[in-house]
């Protein structure tokens, strides 16, 4: 009888044992939610994103300055985010004559543009710096100035005045860890011939 007391004591405790480690390895449901709202935390409502950098294209290279400011409108919990809001452009642009009776044009051109923003939360461990990597597109108006370059009286002339045409663009995003961005894809010149343009810039 005290030989199947001891096995019995003996069972009961190695089963608390083995209870206690499962437990142990076993994560709670508490925190396996905060370990999931930990991973996908809730990202700002508003950011402000300048950026430098030159396009290429139809007019040659030219110098361009972007400032996109977008509002989060969707948050989808698995590490999207959708953003709308607008991007404001300046980009200067000279095209040289060949020969001395050709005209030298500068164009400056400020457009105006609607911007979609979808940031898609970087999953690969072999990019760790990289938090987001993000599609966009843009569209709006273009309003541009050209200058052309008088021979006979040896100074630059606006032609036309202030005109207007089609903004447009798409392209990808990739913003780091540390908020810097490199930004790049096709636009408009005049609303009708597509440049390449890369930007590095810094969303706040």
């Amino acid at each position: 009888m005290k030989k199947k007391v001891v096995f019995f004591v003996i069972m009961l405790v190695l089963g608390l044992l083995s209870a206690e480690e499962m437990q142990k390895e076993t994560p709670s449901p508490d925190t396996k939610t905060t370990t999931e709202e930990k991973n996908d935390e809730k990202p700002k409502f508003f950011y402000i994103q300048p950026a430098l950098g030159l396009s290429s294209g139809f007019m040659g290279v030219s110098v361009m300055a972007d400032i996109d400011a977008g509002f989060l409108v969707k948050h989808t919990g698995k590490g999207i985010n959708i953003y709308l809001g607008l991007d404001f452009d300046f980009r200067y642009s000279q095209r040289p004559g060949i020969f001395e009776e050709e005209d030298i044009e500068n164009i400056l051109e400020f457009p105006i543009q609607a911007n979609l923003t979808i940031d898609f939360k970087n999953r690969n461990r072999l990019a760790p710096h990289i938090a987001f990597i993000s599609v966009w597109g843009s569209l709006g108006v273009n309003l541009f100035i050209e200058q052309e370059f008088n021979w006979h009286s040896y100074n630059y002339e606006y032609t036309g005045g202030l005109r207007e045409g089609v903004a447009w663009g798409t392209g990808f995003s990739i913003l780091f860890k540390s908020n810097m961005v490199f930004k790049t894809g096709i636009s408009a010149f005049r609303g009708r011939y597509p440049q390449v343009f890369l930007l590095i810039g810094y969303r706040f």
